[in-house]
């Protein structure tokens, strides 16, 4: 069940690609204004929802107490700090509805033409426009998970719901979803065949040695300097999160060798392809660096973000000068090396991991 409420949504947002890519390929519009009109219908959706939110989290803010009194003993969650959670609720609501306002604008042919002189996209393809509410859809999952953390954090039993979450199983369901939005993404079977969807990805069997030991290398010692000084500018911010790092990587660690690896591969194999392979080339190096840290909100706003965005860079500087192979190469690489340093030290937190 886990695994089905992770990739259902990804290959729901695949099969929209695909339909955009199919819509670009055809000379009658029918079909792209089919695509346009399930676009907007999301936008529209994302608006009553953040609207939803919005008024919710404005009338139940300091009425927890109150609402938890009466709810049913079966229903009750007497450690939940509701407030917490209404006002979080209530302000992602507001940037659901600025950001699905922002993909309205994005339906309007003049409004993508400026963008397009910022930004290497087409504004007459359907699938330029799907993969930029993409992006808009990563930001609203980022903003909400860096609102509620610090109410869950406020629970005693939130990180151990959290948890709860955590597997071998969901994580490479995550990733193997990526891979299909990616591929999808670009057409596969409907733009490209396979081969030639490798090549638009960036997928080759070759790595090239000196940048994947050259900025691996460069991303373990910045992260230990990462970890340094965010102990010494903010030690209870890096105590925080690191919290959140043990109740998230800690079932990992468990698992010894196999969760390291999974940790390595999975995020390496999956982010990768998603994030240099399909969408740099399109959205460009600097948008999708961003994109890469806002996914990783569960570090709060903290050094470790900021780590992380220079980390998106020079991943995209890899990609940009050799393939994604080499992407990937790094990338799991300091993932596992980070996992197996916190098995040797006993389950000390994975930090910052990408």
């Amino acid at each position: 069940m886990e695994l089905a409420g992770v990739l259902l949504p990804m290959l729901a947002l695949g099969l929209l690609l695909a339909l955009a890519q199919a819509a670009d390929r055809q000379t009658d519009p029918a079909l792209r204004y089919l695509v346009v009109g399930m676009v907007a219908l999301i936008d529209l959706g994302a608006i009553l929802l953040g609207g939803l939110l919005l008024l919710a989290g404005g009338i139940f803010a300091g009425q927890g107490a109150a609402m938890l009194d009466d709810l049913p003993p079966e229903l009750a969650m007497p450690t939940l700090e509701m407030d917490s959670f209404a006002v979080a609720g209530a302000t992602w609501g507001a940037v659901v509805i600025v950001l699905a306002f922002t993909g309205l604008l994005l339906l309007i042919p003049a409004v993508r033409r400026l963008v397009s002189r910022v930004q290497p996209i087409d504004p007459d393809r359907a699938t330029h426009l799907v993969a930029w509410h993409c992006a808009l859809l990563a930001l609203g999952v980022s903003v909400a998970i860096a609102l509620f953390l610090p109410a869950i954090l406020e629970d005693p039993e939130g990180l151990e719901t959290l948890a709860q979450g955590v597997g071998l199983a969901p994580i490479w369901g995550q990733n193997i979803g990526m891979v299909v939005l990616a591929a999808m993404g670009v057409g596969l079977f409907v733009k490209r065949d396979f081969r030639a969807t490798l090549e638009r990805l960036g997928l080759t069997l070759r790595i090239d040695l000196r940048w994947w030991l050259g900025v691996t290398g460069f991303a373990l010692v910045s992260a230990l300097f990462t970890d340094w000084l965010w102990g010494i500018v903010s030690p209870g911010n890096l105590e925080e999160v690191n919290r959140i790092s043990e109740a998230l990587f800690g079932p990992f660690i468990a698992y010894g060798i196999f969760g390291a690896l999974t940790i390595g591969l999975a995020a390496g194999i999956g982010e990768e392809i998603l994030f240099r392979g399909a969408a740099q080339p399109r959205l460009g190096l600097p948008l999708t660096a961003f994109l890469f840290a806002a996914v990783h909100t569960q570090y709060t706003i903290s050094l470790a973000l900021v780590h992380i965005l220079v980390m998106g860079l020079l991943l995209g500087l890899v990609r940009r000068r050799t393939n994604t192979t080499t992407s990937i190469a790094v990338h799991a690489t300091y993932n596992f090396t980070l996992a197996m340093m916190s098995l040797v030290e006993s389950g000390e937190p994975l930090l910052p991991g990408i």
